[in-house]
């Protein structure tokens, strides 16, 4: 006798991304927006059963500019291990172990830089453009301007950008 097994749905993947990301909290891969679905920044269909760290902290609104993406680290409750991520290495040398699969329970804690680990002007401009960052960032003009307000700019923009706007 042969038997045939279909899995209907994946069970999702539950975890938490704490630190210096735009909305820290719990994430599970069946939320809307999540990687089961479209990627917000990207646009590309995720159409995969799992997540990465680089899913996790996009669907988490992304980093600060202050976080220290070199030095993320992964909690495995399950097996009690600790990863560290080196999230310019995967970004900028192409060094995809640094994006790791990720099981129901893990935490994520993306450290702020402090100033030992101060990034260069450079690395800062890179990061700001890719995926793991927030597409818009909120940049509030008061004072002698035409129009005080908040807005929503890229988040690679200058001070400048900011003023033409109001």
């Amino acid at each position: 006798p042969r038997l045939f097994v279909s899995i209907s749905s994946a069970r999702p993947i539950e975890i938490y991304v704490i630190g210096a990301v735009v909305r820290p909290g719990h994430y599970s891969s069946d939320m809307p927006g999540s990687i089961m679905g479209e990627s917000k920044r990207s646009g590309t269909k995720l159409d995969r059963t799992m997540m990465t760290t680089t899913d996790a902290l996009e669907q988490s609104g992304g980093i600060k500019n202050t976080a220290n993406i070199k030095n993320i680290t992964l909690y495995r409750k399950k097996t009690d291990e600790k990863f560290n991520i080196d999230l310019w290495k995967l970004m900028y040398e192409g060094d995809t172990s640094q994006d790791i699969s990720l099981q129901s329970g893990d935490v994520i804690q993306v450290p702020e830089v402090t100033s030992n680990d101060v990034l260069s002007p450079r690395e800062q401009r890179e990061i700001s453009r890719s995926t793991v960052a927030p597409a818009f960032i909120n940049v509030q003009v008061l004072g002698a301007v035409k129009t005080p307000g908040i807005y929503q700019l890229p988040p690679e923009s200058d001070m400048i950008s900011a003023l033409v706007s109001a």
